[in-house]
């Protein structure tokens, strides 16, 4: 398994974070980011599969909104995106991370 990622903190902005990831696995598995603030908006752009997801402050733990290549959106509500804000981190469920998809996500 190799799983590849990056992180960025914005020295010119504050409370704003960006980075990507691949996992290779057969079964990949969630992925938590420490950011060390709490966001109110995290988006996850799908570059493989031309999806993204977003998840507003607000929203219930694992859900977020879908936007498939075709442009339709759906609510999902189970093992997507969950925000921690007494931990400052972000875990990106099973419902998003798939084998070789490329991602980028942004928090603020």
């Amino acid at each position: 398994m190799t799983f590849t990622a990056t992180q960025n903190f914005g020295d010119s902005v504050p409370g704003m974070s960006s980075g990507s990831f691949r996992d290779d696995a057969a079964s990949p598995a969630a992925y938590t980011v420490k950011l060390g603030y709490a966001p109110r908006h995290v988006k996850v752009v799908n570059l493989t599969d031309r999806v993204t997801f977003e998840w507003f402050q607000g929203m219930s733990a694992g859900h977020a909104y879908k936007v498939d290549a075709a442009g339709a959106g759906t609510a999902e509500t189970a093992n997507h995106i969950t925000v921690d804000s007494e931990e400052g981190t972000i875990t990106f469920g099973s419902g998003i991370v798939g084998q070789n998809d490329q991602f980028y996500w942004m928090a603020e």
